[in-house]
C-alpha cells in the first residue's frame, strides 16, 4: 500500500499544479474607462446569413474596424447595426438587512436606471431578503418600477439565490425578449432554498447575460463572478451603485449589435472564432449550424485545461473532487487487491493444512492481513461493531462465502461504505444537483451487492448442475467399497469447482471432528441448495435406518436430473418473458438519454426545477415496481 499512497500523492499533487478551468474569453475590456467588448451568440443555422451578436460599450463608429476570423481565415462582415430583438431586464435588488445604509441610494439609483433605458423597455423588479418575491411584472412604465423600489424596506437575511432565480423563470416566460438580469447586492447568500447551480443552468439554457453589481465592501464577489463567467455578462464592485449603472451596465445593455456574414464552415463542424476591436481581442468557439448564445456555449476550447461552468470552476470545488476521485479510485483498488489477493485469517486459509493432508507445512505466515494501517483496522473494527449489532455482518459472510470472494465481511462492508460516500461527495461536487447525486449515487452503490449476488447465483447454478453427477459419483465409489467418508474425498478430487471447493472444506471439517452429517448440512446451507440438503437428508435417514446408500444416491440423483430437465423447459418458455421486462425496464432510461442528446434544454426541467425533481423521482420509483412486478411474473419456482 506504501506504493499507492505515494501513487495518490503524486496524483493530488499534478493535480494542483497542472489543473484549473479554462479560461472564458468571450469578453474583454471594461477596465479604467476601456469599452468592454464581448461576444453574446452566434447564429449560424443559415450560412449564407451567419450573425454575430456582441456588446460594446465604445463609439460606435469603433465598429467599422472589427475583425473576425473563423478557423484562422477572415471574414467579410457586413455593417454593424443596433440588436432589432427586444430587451428585456430583471432589476433584482437586495432587500436583506445588510441594505440599511445603502437603501436609499440603491432605491434613487435603480429608478434612474429604469428611466434611462431606451424607450418602451420591458422591466421587471424583483426583490430579496428572507424570501424572494417577484415586486413587479414585466412594464414599460418607469414609474412602475420606481414605486415598486419605493416599497422595499431592509430587513432579514439575503435570500439572492431565490431572487436570481425568479428573475430568470420570467425571463424564460417571454422568450420574445433579449434576457439580461440587472443584480445588486450587498450582501452573501444566507437564506436561499435554490442551489446556485440551478440558477446557473436555467441563466444558461436561455441565455441570460447577468450584470451583478457587488457594493463594496459587504457584497460576495466570489459566486457571483463565477455566475458571470459561466452566463455572461459583467461583475461591478462598487460604492457608487449609481455611476455604475449609468456609466457601466446602460452602456453594456443599450450597445448591443448584430452584424452578418457569409460562413464557409462545414455544416455541423466545430468553428474557432476570434473578434478584434483595436487592442481588443476575444475567442469563441461554436457549432456551425446552431444557435450559441451564452459563456457556457461559446466557451473556447482548451485542450489543456479543465471543463466549463458548474461548480467546477471553483478551487476550492475542484480541490475536493480530485480528492473524492483519489479517495475513491484508491478505495477501489484496494479492495480489489483484497478481493484477489489471499486472506490467510480466513476459515478456508486457516484449515488449508489440514486439507493438504497430515504433516505438511503451511504458510500461513507469508501474507498479513488486507486492513494493514492502525486507522483501516479501527475503522473496520468500528464497522463490524456496528454491522454485527445491526445483524448485518451474518449477512454479508454469508453473501461473502457464496459468491466465494476471500473478503471479511467487516472490510468488504468498510470499503463499500467509504467508496460509495466518496462517489456520491464526487457526484454531488461535480452536479451540484441532489436529485442527479441520489439517482447516480444509487445506481453506483448498487452495483456491488449486484456484483456480489450475481457471482453467487452463477456459482450456485453451476453447484446445482454439477448434484446429480456427484451423486452418481459418490454412489460409484461406494460400490467400489469405499465408506461415506472416503468417497466423499475422492469425489471431491475429481470434480470441479464449486462442488470440489465445497466437498474438500466438508472433508477437511471432518478431520477436525465435526460429523460428516453437519459439514454436509452446512454446505447446502452455505449453497442455499434445497436439492442437496434432500441428499443429505436421505444419507442421514440411510444412516440411521440402513438400507443401500448408492441405490438411494442413485434415486436421489435421478430425480434432481429431472428437475434440472424441467427448470431447463421453464426457462426456455419464460424467456421472452425476461426480455420483454429487460427492455420494458431500460426503455425509459434509454428514452430519456436521446432525448437528452437531442434536446438537452427541454429534458433539463426535470432536474433544474422542483417539479421535475418531484416527477422524475416519482417516475423511477414507478419503474423499480413495474420491473419488479414483472419479474415476480414470470418467476416460477420448480
Amino acid at each position: 500500500m506504501s506504493r499507492l499512497r505515494v501513487a495518490a500523492v503524486v496524483g493530488l499533487l499534478g493535480a494542483l499544479l497542472l489543473g484549473g478551468p479554462a479560461a472564458l474569453a468571450q469578453s474583454t475590456g471594461g477596465e479604467d474607462g476601456e469599452p468592454f467588448f464581448a461576444v453574446r451568440t452566434v447564429d449560424s443555422v443559415d450560412a449564407n446569413e451567419t450573425t454575430l451578436g456582441i456588446t460594446w460599450t465604445g463609439d460606435e463608429s469603433a465598429l467599422s474596424g472589427l475583425e473576425v476570423t473563423e478557423n484562422g481565415e477572415a471574414v467579410q462582415l457586413g455593417d454593424a447595426t443596433p440588436n432589432s430583438t427586444p430587451r428585456g431586464v430583471v432589476l433584482v435588488v437586495d432587500s436583506s438587512a445588510a441594505m440599511e445604509t445603502a437603501m436609499a441610494s440603491v432605491k434613487d439609483a435603480a429608478a434612474a436606471f429604469a428611466e434611462d433605458l431606451p424607450a418602451d423597455t420591458p422591466v421587471a423588479l424583483v426583490s430579496y431578503g428572507d424570501t424572494a418575491t417577484l415586486v413587479r411584472d414585466f412594464t414599460t412604465d418607469p414609474a412602475a418600477i420606481a414605486q415598486g423600489l419605493d416599497d422595499l424596506a431592509p430587513k432579514g437575511a439575503a435570500a439572492m439565490w431565490d431572487g436570481l432565480y425568479i428573475a430568470a423563470q420570467s425571463l424564460e416566460d417571454s422568450p420574445e425578449m433579449q434576457p439580461n438580469i440587472v443584480l445588486i447586492s450587498a450582501s452573501p447568500d444566507s437564506a436561499s432554498t435554490i442551489s446556485s447551480t440551478r440558477v446557473t443552468g436555467l441563466t444558461t439554457s436561455i441565455g441570460t447575460s447577468v450584470f451583478a453589481v457587488g457594493i463594496e465592501p459587504t457584497a460576495e464577489a466570489g459566486p457571483l463572478e463565477q455566475l458571470v463567467a459561466t452566463t455572461g455578462g459583467r461583475y461591478l464592485s462598487t460604492t457608487d451603485v449609481n455611476r455604475v449603472l449609468r456609466r457601466e451596465v446602460l452602456p453594456s445593455i443599450d450597445g448591443q449589435y448584430e452584424l452578418t456574414f457569409t460562413s464557409s464552415a462545414d455544416d455541423g463542424g466545430v468553428v474557432d472564432m476570434t473578434a478584434a476591436i483595436g487592442e481588443l481581442e476575444t475567442a469563441v468557439t461554436y457549432v456551425d449550424g446552431a444557435v450559441a448564445s451564452g459563456n457556457l456555449a461559446l466557451e473556447p476550447l482548451d485542450s489543456s485545461g479543465g471543463g466549463s461552468g458548474g461548480l467546477l470552476h471553483s478551487t476550492m470545488a475542484k480541490l475536493l473532487a480530485v480528492v473524492m476521485a483519489l479517495v475513491a479510485v484508491t478505495l477501489g483498488v484496494y479492495a480489489l487487491v483484497l478481493v484477489f489477493s489471499k486472506d490467510v485469517d480466513s476459515l478456508s486459509a486457516v484449515l488449508q493444512v489440514y486439507s493438504e493432508g497430515y504433516g505438511t507445512d503451511g504458510d500461513g505466515d507469508a501474507e498479513g492481513k488486507g486492513a494493514t494501517t492502525a486507522f483501516i483496522q479501527r475503522a473496520v473494527d468500528l464497522t463490524e461493531n456496528i454491522a454485527e449489532r445491526q445483524g448485518l455482518l451474518a449477512k454479508t459472510e454469508s453473501a461473502l462465502e457464496r459468491a466465494a470472494m476471500p473478503l471479511r465481511a467487516a472490510e468488504a462492508l468498510f470499503f463499500y461504505g467509504a467508496f460509495t460516500l466518496a462517489v456520491v461527495l464526487l457526484i454531488f461536487l461535480t452536479t451540484g444537483n441532489l436529485m442527479a447525486t441520489v439517482i447516480l449515487g444509487g445506481i453506483l452503490g448498487a452495483i456491488p451487492p449486484i456484483f456480489v449476488l450475481s457471482k453467487a447465483k452463477k456459482r450456485q447454478k453451476k453447484f446445482l448442475a454439477q448434484l446429480p453427477d456427484t451423486l452418481s459419483l459418490l454412489a460409484g465409489t461406494l460400490r467400489a467399497g469405499y465408506s461415506l467418508m472416503q468417497g466423499v474425498e475422492a469425489v471431491s478430487q475429481e470434480v470441479d469447482e464449486p462442488m470440489g471447493a465445497e466437498l474438500r472444506r466438508v472433508v477437511t471439517e471432518s478431520r477436525l471432528g465435526r460429523p460428516l452429517e453437519e459439514s454436509l448440512d452446512a454446505s447446502a446451507a452455505r449453497m442455499s441448495s434445497n436439492d442437496f440438503s434432500w441428499a443429505v437428508m436421505a444419507i442421514r435417514i440411510q444412516r440411521e435406518v440402513g438400507g443401500n446408500l448408492a441405490e438411494l444416491l442413485l434415486t436421489v440423483g435421478d430425480t434432481m436430473t429431472q428437475r434440472e430437465r424441467l427448470r431447463r423447459d421453464v426457462a426456455a418458455l419464460t424467456a421472452e418473458g425476461k426480455v420483454s421486462a429487460i427492455v420494458l425496464g431500460l426503455l425509459p432510461i434509454g428514452l430519456g438519454a436521446a432525448m437528452f442528446v437531442i434536446n438537452p434544454e427541454y429534458i433539463s426541467a426535470l432536474f433544474t426545477t422542483k417539479a421535475g425533481n418531484f416527477l422524475l423521482g416519482g417516475a423511477v420509483l414507478l419503474a423499480l415496481v413495474g420491473f419488479y412486478w414483472m419479474k415476480k411474473t414470470i418467476e416460477i419456482e420448480i
